[in-house]
């Protein structure tokens, strides 16, 4: 299954469905008209979420501790797993990290329907590559900067990533990259001088401005140029890696 099935089933879905032509998507009763008798928010679920396909019922369960727009997406995920199973038979999908090509798809899907690909093309590939444009398209569509960012990577031919730092005591914590190049998964982590540089920014406000971003890959050290903006005790960055996704030996 590749990225365009999953393109194609997402728009098959909006030529049947209006309501997922309008924006941002009703995921909700979307997932009821297709077939998803309950939606139920649960407090300690292990996964992001869960399909159930019992004796003729469909539920959906959802990680209340994740933020709304991951349960949005996380509901479009297990539409796409409904959508892909044979309703005779009964079905557990769980919503993990794992790389398998089920799971793939069924993010790609997601994507697809709550960030349509004709839509990106027709009013964000000519715009300016800003967290401006990325917080635009994020509250059009009301899914996260992290999904926008690495939506519009891949229809828009954007070549960034998004890094998410937060406050802690002492310092900032790098916390996550969304569209990070291959080589740097997992491996990427804050410079020590990267907090002095988040502070030194905050103090000047929380407007969008540049920065060359000290981080570490292993014990190799880079500098990235992004937009950056802090916001109370959060920071988020749209950078660009060199070509090589690798730092320097220090």
């Amino acid at each position: 299954m590749t990225s365009g099935v999953a393109e194609h089933l997402a728009a098959q879905v909006r030529r049947c469905l209006p309501v997922a032509r309008n924006l941002p998507v009703d995921v909700s009763t979307l997932a009821r008209q297709v077939g998803i008798d309950e939606i139920t928010h649960v407090p300690n679920l292990i996964e992001d979420g869960r399909l159930e396909q019992r004796d003729g019922h469909v539920r959906v369960l959802l990680s209340s501790r994740a933020s709304p727009h991951r349960q949005r997406y996380t509901l479009a995920h297990e539409i796409a797993h409904l959508l892909l199973a044979d309703p005779r038979r009964e079905l557990i999908a769980r919503r993990m990290k794992a790389d398998d090509e089920v799971e793939r798809f069924c993010d790609n899907f997601a994507a697809a329907l709550l960030l349509p690909r004709a839509l990106i093309l027709a009013d964000y590939q000519q715009r300016p590559h800003t967290l401006a444009t990325v917080r635009h398209l994020a509250a059009r569509t009301d899914t996260s900067l992290a999904a926008a960012t690495v939506r519009l990577n891949e229809v828009a031919g954007w070549p960034h990533a998004l890094l998410h730092w937060k406050r802690a005591d002492p310092g900032w914590r790098y916390r996550w990259g969304a569209g990070l190049p291959t080589a740097l998964h997992r491996r990427l982590r804050s410079a020590p001088e990267t907090s002095g540089l988040l502070d030194e920014l905050g103090a000047r406000g929380s407007r969008d401005q540049p920065a060359e971003i000290p981080m570490r890959v292993g014990r190799s050290s880079m500098s990235v140029r992004g937009d950056i903006s802090i916001r109370g005790r959060s920071a988020v960055a749209l950078v660009t890696f060199p070509p090589s996704g690798q730092g320097s030996d220090r």
